[in-house]
């Protein structure tokens, strides 16, 4: 084994344990206070995939618009610039507006080679009654959440136009980056 691959290999395994004492500790992640672009995604409540990209058909009407507006609330912040695409991002935001249970029911059309299908599509999913917002790094090669960095619920935390959980990572982001200064 090369001594690159190895050095890959331990970072790849030591990296998310090296960030377990900054989080256990409540300090900001130097990710989070280098990054530049960030991504906000919908959290999926009890899925294997945590974040979706592109959103499926069923995702909530709810948490589409809530996504829309956290991603105006990081604009209008401007520390970030805000991509749609994971990929090309330095961190993955996920939001979920808090719910117990939700279902969905909706149609879904199918044009193809085997011809054109119209069907009913119903789904649903149970999650954390309180409003949740996660950031990880992001995986650039699959465009999906790394590593998890920095995880906060609240009551009304994703209600616009004040967004407290935006604010409370700002406002933590703000004080770590003075002190690095």
């Amino acid at each position: 084994m090369s001594r690159k691959v190895r050095k890959f290999a331990v970072l790849f395994i030591l990296g998310p344990v090296l960030c377990l004492p900054a989080l256990a500790a409540g300090k900001m992640p130097q990710a989070i206070v280098t990054a530049r672009y960030v991504s906000v995604v919908v959290l999926r409540a009890g899925t294997p995939e945590r974040t979706t990209f592109p959103m499926p058909p069923r995702t909530s009407s709810i948490d589409i618009r809530v996504r829309s507006e956290v991603e105006d609330a990081f604009r209008k912040w401007g520390r970030y610039v805000v991509t749609i695409d994971p990929k090309a991002a330095d961190l993955i935001v996920a939001v979920r507006v808090g719910r117990r249970a939700s279902v969905d029911v909706g149609g879904i059309g199918r044009v193809g080679t085997e011809g054109t299908a119209i069907g009913g599509v119903t789904g649903g999913e149970v999650g954390p009654a309180r409003d949740l917002m996660e950031v990880y790094v992001s995986d650039h090669l699959n465009g999906t959440e790394g590593t998890l960095l920095w995880q906060r619920a609240a009551d009304g935390g994703l209600e616009s136009p004040g967004f407290p959980l935006i604010q409370r990572f700002r406002r933590e982001v703000e004080a770590a980056t003075k002190k690095k200064k």
